[in-house]
């Protein structure tokens, strides 16, 4: 991407800080393999906050619509993507805390999966 926007993320949390924008989808180096078309682009919320524990988070949601290629017939697939997450952030604890194991969670991520369209999905 030519532009990306850096923030401290504590400070902004801590600030209720918000900001919001478009990306162009052209500027997704690693997605553009997957789309039949680059044309257009993603819009993107960031809200500064705190979780219920107070701790400094940010509540982060991406909208838009990607041009995927169907796996079977390679036509375009238009796929919405509708997402809003609360990111909480952590800092370095001192080694005398115990920490407590937490499951990871990839953010964003899916099972490897075929895209197909509507009318080759119904014939397979």
């Amino acid at each position: 991407m030519s532009h990306q926007p850096v923030i401290d993320g504590f400070e902004f949390a801590s600030a209720g800080a918000a900001q919001q924008g478009v990306w162009p989808l052209s500027g997704f180096a690693r997605l553009r393999e997957l789309l039949a078309s680059d044309a257009g682009e993603v819009g993107y919320a960031l809200q500064g906050t705190r979780d219920a524990r107070g701790r400094p988070s940010l509540r982060v949601s991406v909208r838009g619509t990607l041009q995927l290629r169907c796996q079977r017939c390679l036509e375009p697939l238009p796929f919405k993507v509708q997402a809003e997450e609360l990111l909480v952030l952590a800092g370095r604890r001192p080694r005398s805390t115990p920490s407590r194991p937490t499951r990871a969670r990839r953010i964003g991520s899916s099972p490897a999966r075929r895209w197909r369209c509507a009318t080759c999905s119904r014939t397979s």
